[in-house]
């Protein structure tokens, strides 16, 4: 179902952007955030300084991508 899901949306964004590396970085950092919220709702689990680092590193990287 997962991977349905992000076909879907790999499919949907490159109508959008129509910039498939762009894509692909965005789709990581989109990931990477909601595994992590997840973690924290399902599992109740608490996350690290190096998670949270980790995610702003990502939306860093994702930003730069799109310039």
């Amino acid at each position: 179902m997962g991977n349905i899901v992000l076909a879907w949306g790999f499919i949907q964004g490159s109508k959008i952007f129509g910039n498939t590396v762009m894509l692909g970085g965005i789709q990581t950092g989109v990931n990477a955030i909601l595994v992590t919220i997840l973690s924290i709702i399902v599992l109740r689990q608490s996350i690290s300084v190096y998670s949270i680092i980790g995610i702003f590193l990502i939306a860093i990287g994702a930003i730069f991508l799109n310039k």
